[in-house]
């Protein structure tokens, strides 16, 4: 299965949360002798060397199918250049950057077994030997509906607008799941979901933000009932699920000239 980089993770993040995250039309596919780890770069992955190699470019929605269960899988086999004299080390490990030399990792894994390559081979990739896949939240985390919409973003290049504009934070009376699509929220006595502009929210590092300004909703004029989730949606009614937590919400009942907020820094968010 395979993992995100950080610098994937980064952008990602920021573009729920800072800034769009433009994708590259064409994204390629390099074969690697080592293991890379969420750090590595275009640059610093440890390719084969077999003579005729180059990386293979590709475009994602005609590698990958679109996202489900949380991952993007390959269905479609893809193929190499000819081999022209063999590789000095076997061939372990898959990586997607978004150049045909250097540039950013996206995302890494590793093959199923191990090959060497020798002249006359043509490497080829079975379809269903690359996933790329987010882990599921645990109680707190981006949703189903988030996770497929980035994984689609970056790996095949399907629009979505950031909603960084957007973003409003709400209270829910129920627990929620990856799958949820909305939570049972307070009604009447004063409840509206919280306008959090891109300017409260750190630039993320290595997929982990936080809030950097307090996050105050308006005074209850009443009853809210047991707050037991904050979540993440991107518009003021209605709109999608994006993220939620039942984890770090200290369950609560919530009454008429209670304060409710988040303190600085009391809003995490690591997408691995």
């Amino acid at each position: 299965m395979g993992t995100l980089s950080n610098y994937a993770t980064t952008e990602l993040v920021d573009h729920v949360f800072k800034a769009e995250y433009s994708p590259a039309a064409t994204l390629y596919l390099a074969l690697c002798t080592s293991a890379p780890t969420a750090a590595s770069t275009g640059t610093n992955i440890v390719e084969t060397d077999y003579t005729n190699y180059v990386r293979k470019s590709f475009t994602g929605s005609s590698l990958f199918a679109a996202a489900a269960t949380r991952k993007v899988a390959q269905n479609a086999q893809i193929e190499f250049a000819q081999a022209g004299g063999a590789s000095g080390s076997d061939i372990s490990h898959w990586v997607i950057v978004d150049a045909s030399s250097n540039g950013n990792m996206l995302a890494f894994g590793s093959f199923n077994s191990s090959w060497n390559t020798v002249d006359g081979n043509t490497p080829k990739i079975a379809s269903g030997e690359i996933e790329i896949s987010i882990g599921a939240s645990g109680g707190a985390g981006f949703t189903d509906y988030a996770v497929h919409k980035m994984l689609d973003l970056m790996f095949r290049n399907q629009a979505w607008t950031s909603p960084n504009g957007s973003i409003h934070f709400g209270l829910t009376t129920a627990t929620l799941s990856d799958s949820s699509t909305s939570g049972t929220e307070p009604s009447g006595n004063g409840y509206a979901r919280e306008p959090v502009p891109n300017t409260s929210i750190d630039a993320a590092t290595a997929g982990v933000t936080t809030n950097s300004v307090a996050i105050e909703f308006d005074e209850p004029s009443g009853s809210w009932g047991t707050i037991v989730s904050l979540i993440v949606m991107d518009a003021l009614t209605s709109g999608n699920l994006l993220a939620y937590d039942n984890s770090n919400v200290t369950d609560q009942a919530v009454g008429s000239g209670d304060t409710v907020q988040l303190a600085i820094g009391a809003f995490d968010v690591d997408l691995d």
